[in-house]
């Protein structure tokens, strides 16, 4: 009898409050509708939900009391009220959004890449995306943005209006951003595809910077970048030109932003070291990436910086990673690494490098290996252990960056961290592009947008079928039988 008075008191209770219910659900129609900029079905149908609560708190008053009952004037007022409470405070959080991320790798949060762009933009920008099939998840990247900055805006537009032909739209899909008198294409989606954050700050550096060119080095054992697809896609995308270089045809060009100079096996000619030495003293930028065992030839142009790349192989514990090649998570203190903290990079093949100060120079420790890391002779087994007799004990030193006057060097003893494979994994790739920014000052300096990591555990059959007869069928009908037990004996 108890428990059913409770319930009927709560339910005249609740009917009471009833109205304010049918408000909160008409304000949040109402501010959903004008921000989504349409009405059906999801904003009209709160409407007309709200407003048939409010008609079965108001209209039985209505019809026994009528309209100007001091208690039904109360009642228009406090509906008044809370709807206009609800659309102030519906607005305030439509406005000012914010979010738990717990996913690993921040899924739903903007990159510090993205953020740094945002924050430093300094004319409108706004995504064009030509579409009839506008998607909840595209829609919602897009707004992040344009909460981190009053200058980004984007609009989801039919792929035949006059829009569309003033970007010479072909197909549906196709996405644009534009600036001032700038318009770059971005990428063309099918229907089923969401857009990326990758992407759009991908194109929005396009956008707002020209294309520069690296000079490839070849003719010494280099892999050609077209061999490295995903690190030349990557550098594509941040709108360099990767022009091929065979310095012994050819000089190198002016309008050259950086040198890459990139795994080769084979030393370069004396007049190709006068060549780049003389190009790095007229401010120019150099990123040397050198596996072991290779002869450079370079010898007396790396020492002129305090630059000496040691004859042996950087070794450390095995790991699965990476075989037993070398980690790092220590990347000094430099913009490259700025915003790396302690998360990892990748070495499976490595030699470690010295250097020493020179006057009027800058030289900083880019890359340390771990302190179980050492340095072994290259024809020591992969798999040999540590010997204090012939190994050299870590932390290690595996990069660093100069700056000389104008000119600026990233010196790193591995090149094979980049290939494919190995470019996308940990920080690798992020290591490539920052250097690059740097030598090249230009872009920002941070972590690039993560995809999710792919995390599926894989149970054995009878795992599966134990995760489902247990908590399913067996614990279920063991707690009814001892209810039923319980109740057979205490009649």
């Amino acid at each position: 009898m108890f428990i059913t008075q409770t319930i009927v008191n709560l339910s005249r209770m609740i009917w009471r409050q009833i109205h304010f219910l049918g408000a909160a659900l008409i304000s949040m129609g109402l501010v959903m509708g004008f921000f989504l900029e349409q009405w059906w079905p999801t904003p009209g149908s709160l409407i007309l939900l709200g407003l048939l609560l409010i008609g079965l708190r108001f209209i039985p008053s209505i019809a026994k009391q009528g309209w100007f009952e001091p208690g039904n004037r109360r009642l228009l007022w406090q509906i008044g009220g809370a709807i206009g409470l609800a659309i102030l405070l519906n607005s305030f959080i439509a406005t000012h959004s914010s979010h738990l991320d717990l996913t690993e790798n921040q899924l739903y949060t903007l990159s510090s890449q993205t953020q740094q762009i945002l924050k430093t933009l300094n004319q409108p920008l706004k995504v064009w995306v030509f579409t009839n099939t506008k998607t909840p998840n595209s829609d919602e990247l897009l707004t992040a943005y344009k909460l981190r900055s009053s200058q980004f805006s984007y609009e989801f537009v039919d792929p035949q209006s006059p829009a569309a032909q003033r970007f010479n739209v072909q197909t549906g899909g196709e996405i644009y951003i534009e600036t001032g008198n700038n318009k770059t294409f971005i990428q063309s989606l099918n229907p089923r595809q969401e857009l990326k954050e990758t992407e759009i700050t991908s194109g929005i550096e396009r956008a707002l910077s020209g294309p520069e060119q690296i000079a490839w080095l070849q003719g010494h054992g280099e892999p050609s970048p077209q061999s490295w697809s995903e690190a030349q896609r990557a550098i594509r995308n941040k709108n360099y030109r990767i022009q091929p270089l065979i310095l012994a045809q050819q000089p190198i060009p002016k309008a050259t932003k950086v040198l890459a100079w990139i795994g080769a096996q084979k030393p370069l000619l004396p007049t190709e070291v006068t060549a780049i030495d003389k190009y790095l003293a007229n401010g120019g930028r150099l990123l040397l990436l050198a596996d072991p065992k290779a002869q450079l030839g370079a010898d007396s142009l790396l020492q002129k910086y305090g630059i000496t790349l040691a004859d042996r192989l950087i070794r450390s514990q095995s790991d699965q990673r990476i075989g037993n090649g070398a980690i790092v998570t220590d990347y000094g203190d430099h913009p490259i690494g700025q915003n790396f903290e302690q998360n990892l990079s990748l070495f499976p093949v490595a030699r470690p490098i010295s250097w020493k100060p020179i006057a009027e120079q800058a030289t900083i420790p880019i890359l340390t290996t771990t302190k179980d890391s050492w340095s072994a002779p290259t024809n020591s087994p992969a798999t040999q252990p540590f010997s204090s007799s012939i190994d050299q004990r870590g932390p290690l030193t595996l990069g660093v960056a100069i700056t000389a006057n104008k000119s600026r060097l990233v010196v790193i003893g591995s090149a094979n961290f980049i290939q494919d494979g190995l470019f996308d994994r940990a920080l690798n790739g992020d290591l490539l592009l920052n250097s690059l920014s740097w030598l090249s000052e230009r872009g920002t300096l941070a972590v690039r947008p993560k995809e999710i990591t792919n995390r599926r555990i894989e149970l054995p059959f009878w795992q599966t079928q134990t995760l489902f007869w247990l908590p399913v069928v067996l614990l279920p009908a063991a707690s009814f039988s001892l209810a039923g037990w319980q109740w057979w004996r205490q009649r």
